[in-house]
């Protein structure tokens, strides 16, 4: 099916009027990544704010035990130093019951193989294991950041 315009060919399409030079549009493009804003916008101030969050919620618990989740992320790293072809090829106990690792693994594989040179470097001490975590926890709020930028005016608020 042919469009009105190639139907009749004296009628033509105008292209929207382009506003006057010098005016800015209304609402910003949140969704393309203009690079000259975000040098001009002052982010150095928020990544120092989301380094502080980040320290504040994880270093206060570098020193504490193991525990919870900390337990099933410790095998998969022993798994990784024993197979590391095979890292979630065994079962565990949870709940009570019998699991295969590989049907219940919601983390990254990098976070295993990570958390398993730290295992390989410092054994199983609690403050440098938990220091990897928290490395990773900071990735995640540099990369929420980087992402906020690019569809908000207040990236940290989003972050």
């Amino acid at each position: 099916m042919k469009s009105p315009a190639e139907n009749n060919p004296s009628m033509t399409t105008l292209p929207a009027p382009a506003p006057p030079p010098g005016e800015r549009q209304s609402e910003p493009n949140y969704g393309s990544f203009d690079e000259s804003g975000f040098r001009s916008r002052r982010w150095l101030p928020d990544l120092a704010v989301l380094t502080v969050i980040v320290l504040v919620t994880t270093v206060p618990f570098l020193n504490k035990a193991f525990h919870v989740d900390d337990f099933y992320y410790l095998q998969v790293a022993q798994q990784i130093l024993k197979d590391p072809w095979r890292p979630f090829d065994f079962e565990v106990v949870a709940q009570g019951r019998i699991v295969y690792v590989f049907d219940n693994n919601l983390s990254p594989p990098l976070f295993s193989y990570v958390l398993a040179l730290g295992l390989l470097a410092f054994g199983e001490n609690e403050i440098p294991l938990h220091a990897i975590m928290s490395l990773f926890t900071a990735c995640v709020a540099g990369a929420t950041y980087a992402l906020s930028v690019r569809f908000t005016p207040r990236p940290l608020l989003a972050t």
